[in-house]
């Protein structure tokens, strides 16, 4: 996990008193530096140098000062506003997820217009590497030709599966998307999956964010995607001490691991009228006793065999941070894809290039002769008062 030694030292600086146009551009070179030397997701998302852990900062120093004291405000903005100008455009994607965000409309209210546009940019550039694209913030109809060939397990067998690799055979994967739903992505990726040939996915989705849009998750469930559960808030699950770091000093009791799946498992029935067996840790970071239990409730732990690094916009290379650029995401989903045959996909469409470089992975997959697989059992859905009432 990537906990650089100065993190809190810099951290604070961005909530001190003190602070200076320098120790923000610190932070935000920390970010990228932290995303190049991360080797997993979970290392990403639990760094200290997350862009969510930085804007959150910047947000709540404005909240304490004084409305009236506009001349120390405005310098904060523009500092946040001049160290991501001054980034390439291959690192300022790092933030855009930050940059889109409406909580965020404040803090960039000098520069939100200009860095969007960058950004937009950078994308079309990026989608110009693939035959077939789409920009995941238009509604322009898709240009896919091609036809996917799904396969719909709907029997209990999938109880014998295994979590990462399912009951896929040769040639034949699982296409999974995690955290969402997302107000724009995911619907750009369900387009991009009806025009393919109807193509079925699962959705791994958190319950704060069902909350958020019910509508995407209703339009998933409505195009016959699986959708799952993958917790309310992402928090680290497993009773060890780098969950314990990863949740900020907090290690989750039983119960508050219990209400993050079933309060999750409760909106999904109020959201779309069923529960669909299927439950993945945050960070694939499993508590052994509610596996247990899960699996003896007839829910299925699912994992990936296969991480798309849809994440990743940096890498290292020698001494030197480079763009880890989308077709290279492409590059490294399709070496793990050929050298495994099968198994189970990990994309994230909280991300707008997951969407946008989509249409060419499923190219890819129909080059190579693939079809996908969803797990959708007709068995009689799980209790959720029983697993309530349970020690998960």
């Amino acid at each position: 996990m990537v906990r650089l030694t100065v993190s809190t030292l810099l951290l604070l600086s961005l909530v001190s008193c003190g602070r200076s146009g320098s120790h923000v551009q610190t932070n935000i070179q920390s970010s990228i530096e932290a995303n190049a030397e991360s080797t997993t997701h979970t290392d990403w998302e639990t760094s200290d140098y997350h862009p969510k852990f930085l804007f959150e900062n910047v947000r709540q120093e404005l909240s304490e000062i004084e409305p009236v004291e506009i001349v120390k405000t405005d310098k904060i903005r523009n500092e946040m506003c001049l160290a991501l100008k001054n980034l390439s455009d291959d690192n300022l994607l790092i933030f855009e997820n930050e940059i889109l965000n409406d909580e965020n409309n404040d803090v960039l209210k000098f520069c939100k217009k200009i860095l969007l546009s960058r950004l937009s940019d950078k994308n079309k550039l990026n989608r110009q590497d693939f035959n077939y694209a789409t920009d995941a913030m238009s509604d322009e109809p898709s240009l896919i030709d091609f036809k996917i060939e799904t396969k719909t397990i709907d029997d209990a067998s999938y109880l014998n599966f295994n979590k990462y690799t399912s009951a896929t055979k040769d040639k034949e994967i699982i296409l999974t998307f995690d955290d969402g739903p997302h107000d724009l992505f995911t619907a750009s990726i369900l387009k991009t999956l009806k025009a393919a040939g109807d193509a079925k996915a699962m959705f791994f989705e958190l319950g704060k964010q069902i909350k958020k849009y019910p509508g995407t998750t209703k339009n998933v469930d409505d195009d016959g995607h699986v959708v799952a559960n993958h917790s309310w808030s992402h928090r680290c699950m497993n009773n060890t001490e780098i969950c314990r770091k990863n949740n900020k000093g907090v290690m989750l009791t039983d119960e508050v691991v219990s209400s993050e799946i079933i309060n999750t498992f409760n909106l999904i029935k109020e959201t779309i009228g069923k529960i669909n067996p299927f439950f993945r840790f945050p960070y694939g970071d499993n508590r052994a006793s509610t596996s247990e239990y899960l699996k003896k409730s007839g829910v299925l732990e699912m994992h990936w065999s296969i991480d798309s690094n849809d994440w990743r916009y940096t890498q290292k290379v020698g001494s030197e941070t480079i763009p880890f650029t989308s077709k290279e995401v492409m590059a490294s989903a399709l070496r793990t894809l050929d050298k495994n045959g099968r198994g189970v996909v990990l994309f994230h469409d909280i991300h707008r290039r997951s969407a946008e470089i989509l249409p060419q992975f499923l190219y890819e997959l129909y080059k190579r002769n693939f079809k996908l697989v969803i797990l959708e059992p007709k068995t009689p859905e799980i209790d959720v008062t029983t697993l309530h009432d349970s020690n998960l």
